[in-house]
């Protein structure tokens, strides 16, 4: 549930590089948010779809240091089974400072905890925390940017073994070492209207999860409505590897302050 968790990097490239609409309110802006996503999955012969609602938080602690906050809740339906199981999903802290600003280059670099408050229970949580730092850049060239994420993300979980399996997280499923990168591109379509794409790719970075690779496709259309105001739509689909989920889509809205 890395940067964004609900999780996808370039959801949040806008912000992150200050680009866009020119009334768009600018990296320094606190912000409060609502991220929805739908999708459906099929993982080791279970199949079901989950329905999540994060809330998200963007505190400006001064000009060059944010900190992130997601917390999660999902409805689950796993086939064949009744009625929908309801609950917390992993909880992320992020903590991310600006690295290097001169233009067209803007890099920072910064470290996000996973929390395991998810209820492993029904299928919505790792079962221990996850620590995941990172550096991220972009390039502006007018109303464009290309940018990019490079995170290690490592899982600390106690040891399962004989009597004690290991919980199936079926929102976010991840190996206990791996390495994600995206590559996107952001840019306006009107004054209001803005395009993201973006590709992820995700390699485990231990030889027993060595098949557990993934590669990751996603677009979003963004509007901003005032100053204050913005909506996102997004969609996910795996184009090759280990598919983690078969297709997401959400819906997210953030208020600016």
């Amino acid at each position: 549930m890395v940067l964004a968790a609900g999780t996808w990097a370039g959801q949040a490239a806008a912000q992150d590089f200050g680009v866009g609409p020119q009334r768009e309110p600018t990296l320094v802006s606190s912000r409060l948010g609502l991220e929805s996503s739908f999708a459906s999955f099929d993982q080791q012969g279970v199949k079901g779809d989950f329905l999540g609602l994060t809330v998200r938080g963007d505190l400006k602690l001064a000009t060059n240091v944010r900190l992130r906050l997601l917390v999660p809740m999902y409805a689950i339906q796993l086939e064949g089974e009744q009625p929908r199981n309801y609950g917390f999903g992993d909880a992320a802290l992020q903590v991310r400072a600006v690295l290097y600003e001169g233009h067209p280059w803007r890099f920072y670099y910064g470290l996000e905890d996973q929390l395991p408050t998810g209820d492993t229970a029904i299928g919505t949580g790792q079962g221990g925390s996850q620590l995941s730092p990172f550096v991220t850049g972009g390039w502006r060239k007018g109303s464009f940017v290309a940018y990019f994420w490079l995170i290690d993300c490592i899982g600390l979980h106690p040891q399962w073994g004989a009597g004690k399996p290991a919980p199936v997280d079926y929102v976010d499923p991840s190996t206990d070492e791996e390495l994600r990168t995206t590559l996107g591109g952001y840019g306006e379509i009107t004054d209001s209207l803005y395009f993201n794409v973006a590709v992820t790719t995700i390699n485990p970075l231990l030889a027993q999860d060595s098949n557990a690779w993934t590669v990751i496709g996603g677009a979003a259309l963004g509007y901003v409505f005032t100053d204050s105001i913005k909506m996102v739509v997004v969609e996910q689909a795996p184009l090759a590897g280990q598919h983690r989920f078969d297709e997401k889509i959400g819906v997210d809205a953030y208020m600016y302050f």
